[in-house]
C-alpha cells in the first residue's frame, strides 16, 4: 500500500510517497482502506516535528501521515485487552480526550487536556441528505493525487484556500 510518511523532520520536501506493507490491526485496532485525506493542520505540525517536540507524538525513525481520513473499514482487530490509552503515555507526556467523563485523571506527571467533541449522529444525516439533494456541498479546494502531497502542503501553509485539500489514492 502506498502511505506518506516523513524520515526527517522540515518543509513539504520531507513528504515521501512511500510502498509500505499493508499492516494488520493489533488487539481493538480497525484497518481502513482509505479513500480519501484532507490536509490539516495537524499534518503540518506532524511532518514539521512541532508535535514530537511538544511530547504529544512519540519519536520514531518514520512517522506516518493521514490524520483525517474518508474510507471503509476493511479489517477489524481481536477484541481484548490492552493497556488503556492513558497508560500508555510517558511520565510528562500529555493524554487528549475527547468526551469529558471519560478523561482520566493524570498520572505520573502527565497532563489530561479535554478537548470536548458531541455525537449527533441525527444532524450528520441532515447534512448527508442535504449533500445528496446539492442543497449544500463541502467546501474543498482542490483534490490532488496523493503523489502531489507536497504541492497540497506547501499550498495549506500558504493559507488563502477555501475549503479542504484533499488527497486521492
Amino acid at each position: 500500500m502506498r502511505a506518506v510518511i516523513v524520515r526527517q523532520f522540515g518543509g513539504p520536501e520531507v513528504l515521501e510517497v512511500a510502498e509500505v506493507p499493508v499492516p494488520d490491526p493489533g488487539p481493538g485496532q480497525v484497518r481502513v482502506r482509505v479513500a480519501a485525506a484532507s490536509v490539516n493542520r495537524i499534518d503540518v505540525s506532524t511532518r514539521n516535528g512541532a508535535l514530537t517536540q511538544a511530547g504529544l507524538l512519540a519519536p520514531a525513525a518514520v512517522v506516518w501521515l493521514g490524520w483525517d481520513v474518508a474510507g471503509e473499514v476493511d479489517v477489524v482487530g481481536a477484541a481484548g485487552a490492552g493497556v488503556a490509552a492513558h497508560e500508555a503515555v510517558r511520565g510528562g507526556g500529555t493524554f487528549v480526550a475527547l468526551v469529558a467523563p471519560f478523561a482520566p485523571p493524570p498520572l505520573r506527571a502527565t497532563r489530561v487536556i479535554v478537548s470536548e467533541v458531541f455525537a449527533d449522529g441525527a444532524r450528520l444525516a441532515e447534512l448527508s441528505a442535504l449533500v445528496d439533494a446539492g442543497r449544500i456541498s463541502p467546501r474543498v479546494a482542490d483534490s490532488l493525487p496523493l503523489a502531489e502531497v507536497a504541492q497540497a502542503h506547501r499550498r495549506l501553509v500558504a493559507g488563502g484556500t477555501r475549503g479542504r485539500l484533499v488527497l486521492v489514492p
